[in-house]
């Protein structure tokens, strides 16, 4: 549940610091059009960032059987690996 409050903690930082260069850049400009501007990036925010952990989601799901099937074959690199090292390490001694 910690890295769902983080996630959000980042993507309020990133949508507060986009609203901070929108502020800046309309100061001189009117009413309505910083009212729909306000409007459109909220907008844009939202979808953006409801879209984007689905998207993820659903990318994640596909790719699962992909990533069970390669498993056994990288354990057996790392395991390869890791013996070589030990051989390494046994013949400086």
């Amino acid at each position: 549940m910690i890295e769902v409050v983080l996630l959000a903690i980042a993507l309020a930082m990133d949508a507060f610091a986009v609203s901070i260069g929108l502020g800046a850049k309309s100061q001189k400009q009117s009413q309505q059009y910083v009212r729909h501007l306000a409007i459109y990036a909220a907008l844009y925010f939202g979808i953006a960032q409801g879209v984007m952990p689905f998207i993820g989601y659903l990318l994640g799901a596909a790719l699962l059987g992909w990533l069970a099937a390669a498993a056994p074959l990288d354990r057996r690199y790392h395991l390869n690996c890791a013996g070589w090292q030990d051989a390494v390490r046994s013949a400086q001694w």
